[in-house]
């Protein structure tokens, strides 16, 4: 499951932002932000929560994910063609969950509970299967983890030393 989230910050780290469905009536999936992961440090004697709406930009999370052998959560908003903020509560448990407060779409008269029971079947038949589907397609591995790895690193180093140039 670490990889699956590694592999979703590393979409919106990219700006690589749709997810396509195969699906015209529910349109393709748009990854709008990564809210929040969790994971534990290599030592597995720290736990590290990067919680925010620029969370993904934020120097001290990408070297969090270089350190970070295990991501058990992640937090995004995601939206498609009628629906617009679901938040989206992955672990690497399995479970998953949405909430309805910033929730806006076709769905937004509903009562909660009635919300929630067409959300969980929209989450459940299309938005996870769209997901594990690119997941699968763009064929994400160690190899693309690690180059991905890389990538922040080396980022994160360009800004350290624009940052020390202005010292």
């Amino acid at each position: 499951m670490t990889h699956f989230f590694v592999w979703i910050i590393n979409k919106v780290y990219n700006g690589d932002y749709v997810i396509e469905t195969g699906n015209d009536d529910f349109g393709d999936i748009t990854l709008e932000a990564i809210k929040e992961f969790k994971g534990d440090t290599e030592d597995l004697m720290t736990k590290v929560t990067a919680r925010g709406e620029s969370v993904i930009n934020i120097i001290s999370t990408l070297s969090f994910l270089l350190e970070s052998n295990k991501l058990n959560q992640i937090r995004l908003d995601i939206s498609s063609a009628e629906h617009n903020n679901i938040e989206l509560h992955l672990t690497d448990r399995g479970t998953i969950s949405t909430a309805y407060i910033k929730y806006m779409g076709i769905y937004g008269d509903s009562t909660k509970d009635i919300w929630k029971a067409k959300m969980y079947l929209i989450i459940y038949l299309e938005i996870i299967p769209a997901l594990l589907q690119a997941y699968q397609n763009d064929g994400w591995d160690n190899e693309k983890n690690i180059e991905f790895m890389r990538k922040v690193a080396q980022d994160l180093s360009l800004k350290i030393d624009k940052k020390i140039e202005t010292f």
